[in-house]
C-alpha cells in the first residue's frame, strides 16, 4: 500500500500529528508520497522518515513554499526520489496517480478547516483523491484529530 499526504501549509496541529502517526503505524505503507511543501507535508515527511517509511517527494514550482531538497535528503530513513518540480495542482494529481499504482492505496488529508472549502490546495487534492483513489480510500484528519 502507498499513502499520499496532503496537508495545510500552516502545519498540522498536535492532535492531527498524533492521529497521523497512529494511522501510519497501523497502515504500515510501503511508500509515503507528499508534495514537499513547508508545513504539513514537511512534518509528514519527517514523521515517515522517523518511522522508516520510504518517501517520494513531488515538489511545487513555488520555491518559497518548498522544503529544500537538502533537508529532505538529510533526514533518516529512505528517500526514494525527489521528482521534478511542477505547478501545485498538476503535481497533486501526479502524486495521486503514483499512489494509485497499488490498489487500496490511501490519501490522508490534514486540512486547516474541518469543513470542505473551494479555494484550498488540500481540499482540491481531496476532491481529486476521491475521484482517482475512491472515496473509501480518502482519510481526513480534522483539526480536532
Amino acid at each position: 500500500m502507498r499513502v499520499a499526504l496532503t496537508a495545510t501549509q500552516q502545519g498540522i496541529n498536535g492532535r492531527q500529528w498524533t492521529t497521523l502517526y497512529d494511522v501510519l503505524r497501523q497502515l504500515k505503507p510501503a511508500l509515503f508520497i507528499h508534495g514537499a511543501c513547508l508545513g504539513g507535508d514537511d512534518q509528514g515527511d519527517s514523521m515517515a522518515a522517523d518511522l522508516g517509511i520510504p518517501r517520494i517527494a513531488f515538489p511545487s514550482t513555488i520555491g518559497k513554499k518548498r522544503v529544500p531538497d537538502d533537508e529532505l535528503k538529510r533526514r533518516t530513513g529512505s528517500l526514494i526520489m525527489i521528482m521534478p518540480a511542477e505547478q501545485p495542482l498538476i503535481r497533486n494529481i501526479k502524486m495521486l496517480k503514483c499512489a494509485k499504482v497499488i490498489e487500496g492505496s490511501k490519501l490522508i488529508a490534514c486540512p486547516r478547516q474541518r469543513h470542505e472549502i473551494i479555494r484550498s490546495g488540500t481540499w482540491t487534492t481531496v476532491r481529486h483523491g476521491r475521484r482517482i483513489l475512491g472515496t473509501q480510500n480518502v482519510i481526513i484528519i480534522s483539526p480536532e484529530g
